[in-house]
């Protein structure tokens, strides 16, 4: 488990995976920024029996309140796989917790775990041009603006640009060792 301030990150157990598996798939809840797929139930429970959603490809981790109520996840992939990297996503389906710094604050943690367990060099964000909240967390936790992918995600029928930021592990180590 990874203790934040008000909320933790912790890897999914076989008991969250009914309300885990609804909130994925209610799309009221994933707001106009995220992509409003459906994942197929079998898929969903065969993939937590193979790997409990963390392996070297994906990982998956629930973010919880103090009572151990879902917020949302943060999850890793690998969105093209010659990169010697993951794309990272992450949502809190819970509206009334938006705007308020915590997926800043999860971010920061997510990438310190990522890169003390995994030996990747690269983290991707990428997040629709129009999602200032996300844009501005990966600025925050200090992602390096790329570039405009044009056309990249459909998104209610249309296909709109997308913006990359990247994270390099050298970037990440020097902020480490700066002070302050």
């Amino acid at each position: 488990m990874i203790k934040g301030s008000g909320f933790s990150l912790r890897l999914i157990r076989k008991n969250d995976l009914d309300n885990l598996y609804a909130m994925m798939n209610d799309t009221s809840n994933k707001g106009r920024f995220y992509p409003a797929n459906l994942t197929p139930e079998p898929r969903f429970f065969k993939t937590f029996e193979e790997s409990g959603f963390w392996d070297d490809n994906i990982g998956r981790l629930l973010i919880v309140d103090d009572d151990d109520r879902m917020l949302g996840v943060i999850n890793y992939f690998r969105s093209t796989p010659y990169f010697d990297g993951y794309e990272i996503g992450y949502i809190l389906y819970k509206n009334e917790k938006r705007g308020k710094g915590i997926m800043t604050v999860v971010l920061g943690l997510f990438v310190e775990h990522i890169f003390k367990t995994k030996y990747i060099n690269r983290l991707e964000i990428r997040a629709d041009i129009d999602n200032l909240a996300s844009n501005k967390v990966a600025l925050n936790c200090g992602f390096v603006f790329e570039g405009v992918v044009r056309g990249a995600v459909l998104l209610d029928g249309r296909h709109v640009d997308i913006n990359q930021y990247s994270l390099l592990r050298s970037d990440w180590l020097a902020k480490q060792e700066t002070p302050g």
